[in-house]
């Protein structure tokens, strides 16, 4: 009884971690406004041009900040991007950058906005993310983003284990219910990063999309193994089987 309490509460802090790193993960191009820059389009450089025939005659410079989590070994905790487009937003808005007819890296000396950037992004289609996203993002670039993120990160990758490592550390043995939760959970992640990756035009290849659909074939699996292992026939069986 306890070993299933306790799997309960850590199942329920591991869906709690996972939201930093699933949603920004399908952040791509979505950062919080920090200025907004309004540029006749002739006084932008002439590469810039073809991407912007249908754009009026003034554009908007929108300077933007992202989260970087720390495993990526870049010495800064956020990333400055441009993105070029139609409508001015306020400073404080995450927003979100779709069907961009270009997303470059680039030199920032080689153009006018005033920041030092790396990304160029030009669109006219910029929405403003309202839901969880901008709570995330605020979230992941306050002082301890970093380090939440880190967190979240290694729960997406070792969380899964949970059910199996707890149920082998209480009972020196490995339990047929626990191994199929394990796989239910990693497939639940899939799951999810496939349906946010789609909520934000982001190409999920649809045979991973099928597989990570197991969850729902897999997780019922998980409770009726359960019920039989509790009972001497199916305890029985599997430290028969999965003796170590």
């Amino acid at each position: 009884m306890l070993v299933g309490f306790a799997i309960v509460v850590l199942v329920s802090l591991y869906l709690i971690a996972l939201v930093p790193y699933v949603f920004h993960n399908n952040l791509d191009r979505v950062g919080e406004v920090v200025e907004a820059q309004e540029y006749s389009k002739g006084a932008l450089p002439a590469a810039l041009q073809p991407y912007m025939s249908t754009f009026g005659d003034h554009v908007v410079a929108l300077i933007v900040r992202q989260p970087l989590p720390l495993h990526t070994k870049i010495p800064v905790p956020e990333r400055i991007i441009v993105i070029i487009t139609v409508l001015g937003y306020s400073p404080g808005n995450v927003v979100e950058a779709l069907y961009p007819t270009v997303d470059w890296n680039v030199d920032w000396r080689a153009y006018p906005f005033g920041v030092v950037f790396d990304r160029l992004i030009i669109t006219d289609v910029v929405k403003e993310l309202t839901s969880i996203e901008p709570n995330v993002e605020k979230v992941l670039l306050s002082q301890y983003g970093p380090l939440i993120y880190l967190v979240s990160f290694a729960d997406f990758y070792a969380g899964p284990l949970l059910p199996l490592a707890l149920v082998f550390l209480s009972k020196r043995t490995l339990k047929f219910w626990a191994i199929s939760m394990t796989v239910t959970l990693y497939l639940f992640e899939q799951f999810l990063l496939a349906g946010l990756a789609s909520a934000h035009n982001i190409y999920i290849d649809p045979t991973w999309r099928m597989i990570a659909y197991g969850f729902a074939v897999t997780g019922p699996l998980t409770v009726v193994l359960w019920h039989f292992e509790r009972r001497p026939r199916g305890r029985h069986i599997s430290e028969t089987v999965l003796r170590i």
